[in-house]
């Protein structure tokens, strides 16, 4: 979004109320596309899918949402002229974890292990459209946070990808993607009052990385029919440092012993690999 348009109010967008509940209210805008708000919850839902937002939609019965919500989320997935960017040709890729850190632990696999053949699986999808990859690491190594963020600038890359696998009670499931929180927002797994007032190197990129996200995410689960657990926001260090558009995607969980099963077949990660470069050819 260029910063120098004035972003309108959530009033002043063409929304009109489709159906309105004691906990959500339906609209529909110009576009034919739906938004679902829910009282007092910090998220939505756009078109049936799943969205954070930087703060809670209003408990009033008013469904009113913040100016943030509306300049970070809301306003560039329905309003903006986004542009494929012909000028993305270098895609970094970031096998989380690795070396002493082994990440989450499954019966049979390692995180560590399952990130980086994903990453190897995606770097072959993304080869095949054109795309230069460079990997943070291409072996079992450890590398600190902050030499993976800075690895990009130090590589020329337009486009930052962290891969990892998650974990949690036995019978969570599902994919995540997630993206640097907005300056004077609390991420998607803190408390509300959790606000930041500094502004990240990776906010710069906030209007890049809201299409980013919104793309890996939608295929993802598209390609896997997982559990759409939503596009989200967190300062992650690796996020946090990156001055190009960057995502984190968590491809399932090592924790869940079926999840875990599928997450280290080929078969699935090549799924995976083939609909992330999908995304970013279209984001390019």
């Amino acid at each position: 979004m260029d910063d120098k348009i004035k972003t309108p109010s959530f009033s002043e967008m063409d929304f009109k109320v489709e159906k309105s509940g004691k906990k959500f209210q339906l609209f529909r805008h110009r576009s034919g596309k739906t938004l679902k708000l829910f009282s007092g919850k910090r998220y939505c839902s756009i078109n049936g899918k799943l969205y954070f937002l930087p703060h809670p939609v209003s408990a009033d019965g008013k469904y009113q949402v913040s100016q943030l919500c509306v300049e970070k989320v809301i306003y560039p997935l329905f309003e903006e002229k986004f542009s494929p960017r012909s000028t993305i040709k270098t895609v970094i890729l970031d096998p989380g974890h690795g070396g002493d850190n082994s990440g989450a632990v499954g019966v049979k696999y390692k995180e560590k292990d399952l990130n980086l053949s994903l990453a190897r699986e995606i770097a072959s999808a993304l080869k095949k459209r054109g795309f230069k990859v460079r990997f943070t690491r291409e072996d079992d190594r450890f590398l600190t946070l902050e030499e993976r963020g800075n690895f990009a600038r130090k590589e020329n890359g337009d486009v930052f990808l962290s891969i990892h696998h998650n974990a949690g009670r036995t019978g969570a499931n599902g994919i995540e993607t997630y993206i640097v929180t907005p300056c004077n927002a609390a991420s998607t797994n803190d408390r509300e009052t959790s606000v930041h007032t500094t502004v990240a190197p990776g906010n710069s990129c906030d209007a890049q990385n809201i299409h980013l996200g919104a793309l890996l995410q939608e295929n993802m689960v598209k390609a896997t029919s997982r559990q759409n657990r939503g596009l989200r926001f967190a300062r992650f260090r690796v996020l946090v440092l990156s001055e190009i558009p960057a995502a984190l995607i968590e491809a399932g969980f090592v924790s869940n012993p079926q999840e875990e099963q599928a997450c280290g077949l080929i078969a699935n990660q090549r799924k995976i690999a083939e609909s992330i470069a999908d995304a970013l050819f279209f984001f390019r």
